[in-house]
């Protein structure tokens, strides 16, 4: 790794300039991927001007990898919420004349209690459309929502409701990643006798396989309108070479070595309204480069 890196690691002024072929490449990655070059974010201009920050065998694999690349806008949240959700209806068992409970919780880590996170952003975007909600699914569940930016302070009441035989509770969050979050504040639900476990989901807009994967060995099932892989490995694409690449390049921006492949070695190419940190950092960290393309 260290030989590799060590003829690499130029200052940006003794890199050259984009090619001709690079800028083109730059061009015809936006118009495939539907992005604005002249957009209010200046990501055209974060990209250019991270690939300027790269060698050139590093800039390929940018250009490579980004053609995966998710970006989910604000304004598909309560969509593609919706696709999860409709999987997750099917997914329950019907009982006869016999209507569902169905709580809907922000996923909260207990490091995170009192904090201000997506998971609540996504329930007030549901909160905002629960009246449609419960009418489409009134043969089948009465819908509720808990607002709250913790697990420790639950009214009584509900935590009667949560352990009644009819009730299932999902847990929703806009991004699923290593699933780490998740299993933290579902541990914290039963393990505090809040809500037995086999009654809890979660539902993402997106969740990666390894977080589903991790989630499902504690028989926790997720629910997702997208589900990625890992970008590199797994592949079968080089990737023992992209990935020493990738791991240059965060070294090169200034990454953290534990987060060289994303948080976790998430290996993830997505962003959500904040570009979650298990995407590979080139695509967000504000050191060595200062204008990525998707800040945090």
């Amino acid at each position: 790794m260290n030989n590799f890196i060590k003829g690499h690691n130029h200052n940006k002024a003794s890199l050259p300039e984009l090619t001709a072929t690079e800028f083109s490449q730059l061009i015809k990655l936006f118009k495939e991927k539907n992005w604005e070059i002249d957009d209010p974010d200046n990501r055209f201009e974060g990209f250019k001007n991270t690939l300027q920050f790269l060698n050139v065998e590093q800039r390929q694999l940018l250009l490579e990898i980004t053609k995966q690349f998710i970006c989910i806008e604000i304004s598909e949240y309560y969509r593609r919420f919706c696709n999860a959700f409709e999987k997750y209806v099917r997914f329950i068992p019907k009982k006869a004349n016999n209507k569902i409970n169905l709580i809907i919780l922000p996923l909260i880590s207990e490091n995170d209690f009192g904090k201000c996170k997506s998971s609540s952003l996504m329930l007030y975007l549901i909160k905002a459309n629960k009246y449609r909600l419960n009418k489409k699914y009134k043969e089948i569940a009465s819908i509720s929502l808990v607002e709250t930016n913790t697990y420790d302070k639950i009214d009584t009441n509900l935590l009667q409701l949560f352990h009644n035989e009819n009730t299932k509770v999902c847990l929703i969050d806009d991004f699923l990643g290593s699933g780490l979050t998740a299993e933290s504040a579902v541990k914290y639900l039963y393990n505090n006798n809040i809500v037995p476990q086999h009654n809890i989901s979660v539902i993402a807009l997106v969740a990666m396989q390894q977080g589903i994967d991790l989630l499902s060995l504690i028989n926790v099932d997720t629910f997702s309108d997208i589900v990625c892989k890992k970008a590199i490995t797994g592949t079968g694409d080089r990737e023992q070479q992209r990935i020493k690449i990738m791991k240059s390049i965060s070294e090169r921006i200034g990454a953290k070595e534990e987060c060289y492949l994303g948080y976790n070695n998430s290996e993830a190419l997505i962003k959500m309204v904040r570009t979650p940190n298990n995407t590979f950092p080139v695509y967000w960290l504000a050191k060595n480069n200062k204008n990525p393309p998707f800040p945090r």
